[in-house]
């Protein structure tokens, strides 16, 4: 990048160095996005691996245990897929945080080398911005969490509902259970 500001800021340099500056600064950005595609390909495949992997050991294990479980089989299902998809994310996200640093450090560097003190500013801005997703990434994480806890409500009396039909039906308490379920379902949406 250095050199073909430097050549476009020198006027008596051959139009051929420009062209071949260009070309290499194109080359260069389609290595960096095929090695960030392998990357991503490498790190989408293993991370399901490690969710599949998990699941698969999280069912057998709840199938083959003689101990009594507090849970409903809908809140385990729903506890091992929410836990499932965490690690998957973490195992998907996890080269970025490795990487992270030493790429902004080595940006910060670049950038420092080729624009001096105004490098500054977008380090600045690049703070604020990372902030800023960060605390955007905390609320949802606390709205996941509310709808988890209301999607355990609803599931809760789906389960509560088809264990006990019968009685349900026999009592004629259809509308008071229709009403709770849709109004769980209400709240886990809104």
């Amino acid at each position: 990048m250095k050199k073909l500001l430097d050549h476009i800021e020198d006027e008596k340099s051959p139009i051929e160095e420009g062209i071949w500056w260009t070309f290499a600064l194109f080359i260069s950005e389609i290595v960096r996005a095929s090695c960030f595609a392998i990357m991503y390909a490498i790190s989408i495949r293993t991370a399901i691996r490690t969710s599949s992997g998990l699941s698969t050991i999280l069912y057998n294990k709840l199938l083959i245990s003689r101990s009594p479980i507090n849970k409903t089989v809908g809140e385990m299902v729903n506890l091992f897929a929410n836990d499932t998809t965490k690690i998957f994310h973490m195992v998907y996200i996890l080269p970025l945080t490795i990487g992270g640093p030493i790429v902004t450090i080595a940006t910060i560097a670049y950038t420092w080398w080729l624009l001096g003190s105004f490098a500054l500013v977008g380090v600045l801005i690049f703070v604020l911005i990372f902030g800023l997703q960060f605390g955007i990434a905390k609320t949802q994480s606390c709205f996941r969490k509310k709808a988890i806890e209301m999607t355990d409500e609803r599931i809760s009396a789906m389960t509560e509902l088809l264990t006990f039909i019968k009685l349900i039906k026999l009592y004629a308490w259809e509308q008071p259970f229709s009403e709770n379920i849709i109004g769980n379902h209400i709240n886990e949406i809104y």
